[in-house]
């Protein structure tokens, strides 16, 4: 028996600024830079994090959108204004 798959975006689920921090969350208990950045840049092109986008100084944007694409890492300076205009806090916890 064949089963039609569907088409899955997990993007239209973050809708609320809870579920949008579960998922950052997530990405950072990775540890991986790279995919805490694609993240972001994901979140910023989400419904969600469109008018978040909007309100990113332009260098923060350009910056942003040149480390995305070249995978490079991004500056504190730029992931605070990111999580800013998203309406998350970054919080520190201790392991286990």
């Amino acid at each position: 028996m064949n089963k039609k798959l569907h088409d899955y975006d997990p993007l239209v689920a973050l809708t609320s600024r809870e579920n949008i921090a579960v998922f950052l969350a997530d990405a950072f208990e990775t540890g991986d830079a790279d995919h805490i950045t694609e993240v972001l840049a994901m979140l910023l092109h989400s419904e969600a994090g469109c008018s978040a986008l909007e309100s990113l100084s332009p260098d923060t944007t350009a910056h942003f959108v040149s480390a995305n694409s070249k995978k490079q890492e991004i500056t504190l300076r730029s992931l605070l204004e990111v999580t800013n205009a998203l309406n998350v806090v970054l919080t520190i916890r201790s392991r286990g």
